[in-house]
Parts: C-alpha cells; structure tokens; sequence
C-alpha cells in the first residue's frame, strides 16, 4: 500500500491532483485495512502539506465538522484543503441508509471536488467492495467554502481558536503545530451557523 505522501508526488500538484491522490489512498484503505480513515489534508498558503486523522466526535457530527473545516483552515492559513469521511446515504427518502464514503477537496481559488463510494459489505460487517460514485449537487456548498477560506483574523484569534481544535481532538498532539509569524490583521469572526444540506453527512454506525 502506497503511502499517501507518495501518492502526492505521482499526481500533479494541483487541486485536482491532490483529490485524486487521496481518492487512491482511500481505496487502497479500503482494500487494504477494510474500514474508512477519518483523513485530513492541507495546503498552507506558506509551507507544505499537513495530514492528520479527524476524530469520531468530529465526523459523526454535521456542525461539529463544518466548524472545524473552518477551524483547520483559519488556524494553519491553508489555501487548499480535503478531507475523507464516513457518510450514511438515502436512494430514497423512505430507504434504509446506507453506510458510504465521501471526499472532498476545495481550495480558495474555487475550485472544489466531490467524490462519494457506494460501499458494500459481507454478512461480518466487513467491507468487500465499493464503487465511485456521484452526488447530485454539492455536499458542502461552494459559497461554504469560500467563507472558510476568505476568514481572516489576528495573532490572538488564531491562537485561541487553536486552543479550541485542541480541545476538540482531545490532545495537542494530534495536531501538526502551528506558525503565527503571518496573519492577516483584521478580526473577522467565522460564522456558526452553516449548515450542511440535510441528510448529506450523518453519523457512521457506532
């Protein structure tokens, strides 16, 4: 199994590439270790990638994960960002949901990328199969994106927000370090009240 880190240098560094790249690792993970990572992958507008696994208390929750998107963003001043997560999926309104997969890169140049896998498993819960996929419309909305890139904010805000992600992740050490040498000065608070479409991310089964 190809480290994500090579898979990074085989595509070209583009936003597109980057999806690409952590779409290949996700199925080499589903392949491979017959589960979905809970990923993030970053692009600071000053410095290189960054990757970490975002927490259960994160993704199983639709606020809690579009706050710290944003979070993520702000503190660690990315120009692109892509995450992967588990998701639970409706053909119809009356259906049983399913369990799928959804990944989704942005960057603040608009550009944004959306790919969910249809999953399926044996009668052990083990996951055997999945299918790239296609969503009508998209997930998260274009204009989301943008405010989580157009946030800006000084020394303090970032710090304490950090001290927020921290928090979050439930330790310090799940969590790349950060640099508070260039931030833009003005404060402009992030807004709370986004809210995914409903139904298009829920909680994985526990």
């Amino acid at each position: 199994m190809a480290s994500l880190q090579e898979l990074l240098t085989q595509q070209p560094p583009t936003t597109s590439g980057v999806h690409e790249a952590m779409a290949q690792h996700a199925e080499d993970t589903f392949t491979q270790l017959g589960g979905i990572l809970p990923l993030f992958v970053g692009k600071r507008k000053k410095g290189n990638y960054l990757t970490f696994a975002l927490p259960n208390a994160v993704t199983q929750d639709n606020g809690a994960l579009l706050q710290t998107l944003s979070d993520i963003i702000f503190v660690y001043d990315l120009k692109l960002a892509s995450f992967m997560t588990a998701i639970r999926t409706r053909v119809h309104e009356s259906s049983i949901p399913k369990l799928g997969a959804l990944l989704m890169t942005a960057d603040d140049a608009k550009a944004l990328f959306q790919l969910p896998w249809e999953l399926e498993f044996d009668s052990a819960s083990n996951l055997v199969n999945s299918t790239r996929s296609s969503s009508d419309g998209e997930i998260i909305p274009r204009s989301t994106w943008e405010a989580f890139f157009a946030r800006t904010g000084d020394l303090n805000a970032r710090q304490v927000v950090y001290e927020t992600l921290i928090q979050r992740f439930g330790s310090q050490d799940q969590l790349p370090p950060i640099s508070l040498t260039h931030v833009s000065s003005a404060v402009r608070p992030m807004p709370l009240d986004i809210r995914l479409p409903q139904n298009a991310i829920l909680p994985p089964p526990r």
